[in-house]
């Protein structure tokens, strides 16, 4: 069973709620493979889960990546068809290791109570993330803010790199009064943080129904309901303009399309911070923010995870 204190979420949507209550399974499918294809493994997990993300963990030299989709009557063709795209990406990468993927059912309670004994609160600069069944850890700085979860069947609980460096990228350019949008808000921590931190309004959009209801009973747990505006959404579509920070911790090609939009709702002199994505795709995402002006004012890595800070001039 997965230890999210040595995983890492790989942001896409990145919300993976608690499934309705008809389906109480998930297929957690998982492929072992070499750094060096992590990239295009991860690109069809995502593709899998519907966007809701997968988690990695690091093996030695391999990294495992494991993606979560419904149990339906159709997963055996799904896992079938996975492997036939791993094979065609083996031909193209050459000799590099891309196992076969492994099918495993689990239930809901079998997923609660992994969380419940292995997850714990996570301190990012003046943020603190804890589970709802935790207390706060000793070592939390006196004007910490506390974003309070219960993720259950959620992803997005601040373990991975990209959270943490988006953390981080937030508290040292928001504002008090700040108007704020997080685009793909996932379990909502990004934006949670940002209200706790002393924004004016934020805007949660995520284009999964189960994300955008997950944020809003996190956004009431943590008691930002009245700052935070979750709403089903592609990007930043119904979200005005005039914005002082856009934050959007997602893929590489999202990011990209994201550009445009971020540079026309926000204000000049406002910041775009935006992650998930690797070295490997850096530049293609570096290309979208240039033609759209941004400047770039502080970069941020861990392992190979990237999180750019921007100005808009």
């Amino acid at each position: 069973m997965l230890n999210p204190k040595t995983a890492k979420h790989s942001p896409g949507a990145t919300g993976l709620t608690k499934h309705s209550q008809e389906h109480g399974q998930w297929v957690v499918i998982s492929v072992r493979c070499a750094r060096d294809s992590a990239e295009a493994v991860r690109e069809r997990l995502l593709q899998i889960s519907g966007g809701r993300g997968t988690w990695e963990e690091e093996t030695g030299d391999c990294v495992l990546i494991r993606a979560y989709a419904s149990l339906d009557r159709d997963w055996v063709s799904t896992v079938a068809r996975l492997a036939d795209q791993l094979a065609a990406v083996r031909k193209i990468l050459g000799d590099v290791l891309i196992g076969a993927p492994v099918a495993q059912v689990i239930t809901d309670e079998d997923w609660a109570e992994a969380w419940k004994a292995h997850y714990e609160p996570v301190v990012v600069g003046r943020v603190v993330v804890k589970p709802s069944w935790c207390g706060l850890p000793e070592d939390v700085p006196a004007e910490a803010v506390v974003v309070e979860l219960d993720p259950q069947m959620a992803f997005g609980t601040g373990t991975h790199a990209t959270t943490q460096l988006a953390l981080l990228a937030i508290q040292e350019v928001l504002r008090p009064g700040d108007r704020v949008a997080d685009v793909g808000t996932g379990t909502g921590i990004l934006a949670i943080a940002a209200a706790l931190l002393g924004a004016q309004v934020v805007y949660a959009t995520d284009n999964d129904p189960l994300a955008v209801a997950a944020a809003r009973q996190n956004a009431a747990r943590n008691g930002v309901q009245a700052v935070m505006r979750v709403e089903e959404a592609e990007y930043l579509d119904g979200v005005p303009g005039g914005l002082d920070l856009v934050v959007a911790n997602i893929s590489p090609v999202a990011i990209a399309e994201l550009s445009q939009p971020a540079a026309e709702h926000l204000r000049a002199g406002g910041y775009f911070v935006c992650t998930g994505f690797t070295k490997a795709s850096e530049r293609e995402v570096r290309d979208a923010l240039e033609a759209e002006g941004f400047v770039e004012v502080a970069r941020r890595v861990e392992e190979q995870w990237v999180c750019l800070s921007l100005l808009k001039p």
